[in-house]
């Protein structure tokens, strides 16, 4: 090699070296920029679902709210309150609300209450988990003297006097003589 192509080879290895560094300027640059478009994009629809939302979702729950009225039965009682109502006497009528018959006995409290000078009656629901303790299919205890010696089998009409339980009736028939029905 001649001394002309040495120095035409370093001039040339200077050159390649100076478009190879513009090139990836180039290049790197391309990627930097898309990045921030990509970037400026993903920004611009975040902005935009924020504002979406806290302009139509927020307004819209605003306009559908509602407020809704707590109601409190005060004829139903569970089993372990049954000495601690507050009226010296009243009735308590135990069933299971799953029963056939649960409409029936419903409408005899209705009926019951209807009439003229009627004590307090209360229903107690077998089915409440509450109660199910107090259940008992085959035994019951009509001389429970509180709330934790009490058993009741299915239907049962207990009245109480005084905190005391001073009738426990397990039939049909004779809780409707009770009630005078």
């Amino acid at each position: 090699m001649t001394e002309k192509s040495i120095k035409d080879a370093k001039v040339n290895k200077k050159e390649l070296k100076k478009l190879a560094k513009q090139v990836s300027k180039t290049e790197e640059g391309k990627e930097i920029k898309k990045f921030l478009i990509i970037l400026g994009i993903v920004v611009i629809i975040v902005a935009a679902v924020y504002f979406f939302t806290k302009n139509y979702v927020v307004k819209d729950n605003k306009n559908s709210e509602s407020k809704t009225k707590v109601t409190f039965d005060y004829t139903k009682t569970i089993l372990g309150s049954l000495f601690n109502r507050p009226y010296n006497e009243y009735y308590v009528l135990v069933y299971n609300s799953k029963d056939l018959q649960a409409n029936y006995y419903a409408n005899l409290v209705s009926s019951y209450q209807n009439k003229e000078n009627a004590l307090k009656i209360y229903t107690a629901d077998l089915n409440d988990s509450m109660n199910e303790k107090f259940y008992d299919k085959n035994e019951s205890n009509p001389k429970a003297t509180e709330a934790s010696e009490l058993k009741v089998k299915d239907l049962t009409l207990i009245k109480i006097k005084d905190k005391k339980i001073s009738k426990y009736l397990e039939d049909v028939d004779s809780i409707k003589q009770e009630l005078g029905l």
